[in-house]
Formats: C-alpha cells, structure tokens, sequence
C-alpha cells in the first residue's frame, strides 16, 4: 500500500485544531462544493450513525461527478482526542481514481 505524509505547523491549540479535523464536513468541504477540483460537481454528506464524532462516527458522500456515480462510506477506526483520529472507508466503494483508504 503507498503511503503519503506530509507535516505542516498549525498556529493553534492541539483541542482547536483537532475540533475542525474532527467534523467530516469540512474536512470533505472540497467534495461539497461546485469547484474545478471536482470538475463543476458536488457531492452530498449524510451522517449515518447515531453519533455525529468519535469512535464508528460514519458518514456517506454521494452523488455524481462527470456524470458517474460516487457513492461511499467513511467511518472512525480510530478516536483519541486531541491527537488521534483515523477513518477509512467501508463496504464497496464508488470513487474515482482511487479505492479504500483510510487517513
């Protein structure tokens, strides 16, 4: 599996910083918005766990991008706040380019 980091220093409290990584709607805001990244498309968030954060917080984005479908699940295998959260997806996964992962 490749791997990829990248490290980069945040002028903020460890609390703060983990509080916006923490919500999947900004840190998928790029996916929810009409941009040339996504080629014009937006895709939709539905939270689909009874918890909104922590751990098995599971989210699914949907919808189309150049007129295929997009459909996939993301959930937290991992929750320790504020240093740690981990989610990848589950179950069969429609994306583009790439398949699981997990970040």
């Amino acid at each position: 599996m490749k791997t990829k980091s990248k490290s980069v220093l945040i002028n903020s409290t460890p609390e703060k910083v983990f509080n916006q990584m923490d919500d999947f709607s900004k840190t998928g805001m790029h996916m929810s918005e009409s941009s040339m990244m996504m080629m014009g498309s937006k895709l939709r968030l539905e939270q689909i766990s009874s918890n909104p954060t922590g751990l098995g917080a599971a989210y699914r984005w949907y919808g189309k991008m150049m007129g295929m479908t997009i459909d996939l699940n993301e959930t937290v295998t991992k929750w320790q706040p504020p240093q740690l959260k981990e989610w990848e997806t589950t179950g069969e996964a429609k994306i583009i380019i790439m398949s699981w992962y997990r970040m």
